[in-house]
């Protein structure tokens, strides 16, 4: 009797719990009359479905693989719920309740899916791998897939000839060339940058050959370390058809090829960051093997070193991986190892800064948030400021610019202000006060700020409220131009206007499914997936090696806008990602 009560009970649970998330649905996708959704058909789908999904988990699955999922089962209802408010409204309405209960619902259906999701991925990992031995050897099969990845790169990079030179390169070109590099951009690439470009220029007479050149050997970098990444899943013996959709990525996927002749610092950063999580879990699964290789410890070093250097936020998400991962190793020569990539660091900026002759300027990036906060407060809720505070704020920024204000782009407020004016022990004891009064308004602002960082369902589009005229279509998804001293000289239109298309219209956008594969929010849930699922199984190993671009996502949130070259790796890495979700077990040495 108790067990029929009990069944009876769970069953009436997971119905109310069912009718429950199908009524707060409409907090995660925007319908533009609330009863297009409640008065259709289709909400009593949804509602048997969910029951169909939630008494198929919650009933018949494992307690502990459900209790795993449950943390992104509430951060991605979290992310919906709040995302979809903030799309919206540009706000959250932290006081009505619905919006928790809302989170709390949606939860137990992603949850649910989760939980489904480990299940596929168990009965994929349990299929053998019928491969037949291959008669080419590794050295073969890597220029076989560095050829092909380049083959097809290069009709596109015709198509954009001489290359997409944009974001932040005609600066760093102009630095070179005035010779006042700063350290507001990467001082190494500014100057591999200037210097390979302004001498192919004085030797061609041309600027279009110079930045094809520079970009095509980009390119062949890129390329080799995406064979590096495909020989290595190759190595640890991953499902052959995972290793074919690797390359055919590599090799085709437009935010892959756009990016490998992009003159951005974000397109070599993310390949080397590649290959340094490559580097580290291959440390972590052959401990004696690294420990007693020097030339393996030397590689470590050089290569994460040379990624630090070509990001100047990235040593903030190195510092704690290197931490967990000497934790991890626990043994004196690794400390060394890191010590020696410390002092490395340090000679560079020291030494190295002073040869080239860089000087150190006031990074306004890092004042993003807080910046953004305020001028959020002072636009939109100016009157719970005090006479003194306003006093404080007009020496250093003016009300003029203070309107300037863009919730989705810090750049028209962080490239106005200088905070040396006023000292930063006063603007954050400012800050601070002003938050005081204001929570709900910061918080908004992070969130808008951000939002394309977590949230998979909306548009990118910051540098089109920054710079209208300059990218004045749907979407500034990628630059997709040449800006001087290049000059834009497609050799194949038609293809031209494919890529131009997908970087500035949103008619990828429109295509379900499709549109999630371009989604900088859909890449990082992939990627806490991912995570959670090895952690879910005890692969540790794999966790501390990805814990890299985990520590790169929390340092582009405090970025100035949302961009998809903050957040590069995750494509480039998605092959990795792909790998360790799927063939998890193929990367553990039994010692998990």
């Amino acid at each position: 009797m108790k067990k029929i009560n009990k069944d009876i009970i769970l069953n009436l649970s997971i119905v109310i719990i069912s009718f429950l998330a199908t009524y707060f649905l409409k907090y995660v996708i925007n319908f533009e009359e609330e009863i297009t959704y409640t008065n259709s058909i289709v909400s009593l789908i949804v509602f048997v479905s969910f029951i169909y999904l939630l008494k198929k988990t919650f009933i018949r699955e494992n307690i502990e693989k459900i209790k795993s999922a449950c943390f992104l089962g509430i951060m991605f209802s979290t992310f919906l719920v709040i995302g979809n408010s903030i799309d919206t409204n540009s706000t959250v309405e932290y006081g009505n309740i619905q919006v928790y209960l809302a989170i709390i619902f949606i939860s137990f259906v992603i949850d649910a899916l989760i939980v489904q999701l480990y299940k596929l991925i168990e009965k994929f990992e349990k299929r053998k791998n019928k491969e037949k031995i291959s008669k080419l050897n590794a050295n073969k099969k890597q220029l076989i897939a560095f050829l092909i990845i380049v083959v097809c790169w290069i009709p596109v990079f015709l198509a954009a000839y001489p290359g997409y030179f944009c974001y932040d390169a005609y600066d760093e070109f102009l630095q070179y060339l005035e010779e006042r590099i700063t350290t507001w951009h990467p001082p190494i690439h500014v100057f591999i940058l200037g210097f390979i470009i302004t001498h192919i220029a004085n030797a061609t007479y041309s600027f279009n050959i110079a930045i094809a050149l520079y970009l095509f050997f980009q390119m062949l970098l890129i390329a080799g370390c995406f064979t590096y990444c495909i020989s290595f899943l190759e190595k640890y013996n991953i499902s052959k058809m995972i290793r074919i959709i690797s390359v055919l990525y590599y090799a085709l996927f437009p935010v892959v090829v756009m990016y490998a002749m992009c003159s951005t610092k974000d397109a070599i950063f993310s390949a080397l960051a590649i290959v340094s999580i490559i580097m580290a879990i291959e440390a972590l699964l052959n401990k004696e093997e690294f420990i007693n290789s020097k030339s393996k410890q030397i590689k470590f070093v050089m290569v994460m070193f040379l990624a630090i250097i070509f990001r100047n936020n990235a040593i903030y998400a190195y510092i704690p991986f290197l931490i967990i991962f000497a934790i991890a190793m626990k043994n004196k020569k690794i400390l060394i190892s890191i010590v020696s990539l410390i002092i490395l660091y340090l000679i560079y900026i020291q030494i190295i800064y002073n040869v080239l002759q860089v000087s150190r300027t006031y990074n306004s990036e890092a004042f993003s948030v807080p910046l953004q906060q305020i001028a959020r407060v002072y636009n939109y809720n100016y009157e719970s400021l005090t006479k003194e505070e306003l006093d404080t704020i007009y020496e250093y920024t003016t009300d003029k610019q203070l309107k300037e204000y863009l919730p989705e782009c810090s750049d028209k407020i962080k490239d106005l202000v200088y905070l040396g004016n006023m000292g930063y022990s006063r603007f954050f004891k400012l800050w601070f006060e002003i938050g005081l009064k204001n929570p709900g308004m910061y918080i908004d602002s992070f969130l808008e700020n951000t939002l394309g960082f977590w949230y998979p369902d909306t548009i990118i589009d910051g540098y089109n409220k920054k710079a209208p005229k300059l990218y004045g279509e749907e979407t500034s998804y990628f630059a997709a131009m040449c800006e001087p001293p290049g000059e834009e000289d497609s050799k194949i239109p038609w293809l031209r206007d494919i890529y131009y298309n997908i970087s500035r219209y949103t008619d990828i956008n429109k295509i379900p499914v499709i549109s999630m594969l371009f989604s900088l929010g859909a890449m990082v849930w992939g990627l806490f997936i991912c995570i959670g699922y090895n952690i879910y199984k005890k692969r540790k190993k794999i966790v501390i090696s990805l814990s890299i671009i985990f520590f790169l996502w929390l340092t582009v949130l405090l970025g100035p806008m949302v961009l998809v070259r903050y957040v590069l790796i995750l494509f480039f890495g998605f092959p990795l990602i792909l790998a360790f979700t799927l063939n998890g077990a193929n990367f553990t040495n039994n010692k998990e």
